[in-house]
């Protein structure tokens, strides 16, 4: 089984960023809008054809109606989380370890 990413889902795409940059040492690079979702993300590669997606509400589109995806709008912190349709092994919700200042 092949991973193709892991999907990292934060109320705050910047404090998601942020995160990871202090957890891996690696600065993630900006993705893309998801045009009527109300989300945006930024990648960090994790070999040649896998990926970390962090993900977050975008402040550039309206709320949408119904709920983001991966419960965005009922996180308290970033988090690992399941539901990446293209994702080919599993992870279950977790917070990742927290970092110290």
């Amino acid at each position: 089984m092949r991973l193709d990413h892991l999907v990292y889902a934060t109320p705050d795409l910047n404090l998601g960023i942020e995160t990871i940059d202090k957890l891996l040492g690696v600065r993630a690079t900006a993705g893309g809008q998801h045009p009527g979702l109300g989300t945006r993300n930024a990648l960090v590669a994790l070999g040649p054809s896998s990926y970390l997606e962090i993900i977050g509400p975008d402040p550039e589109q309206p709320k949408p109606a119904g709920r983001r995806r991966f419960g965005i709008d009922e996180l308290k912190g970033p988090r690992i989380v399941d539901g990446s349709p293209k994702a080919l092994s599993s992870t279950h919700s977790r917070p990742l370890p927290q970092t110290r200042a």
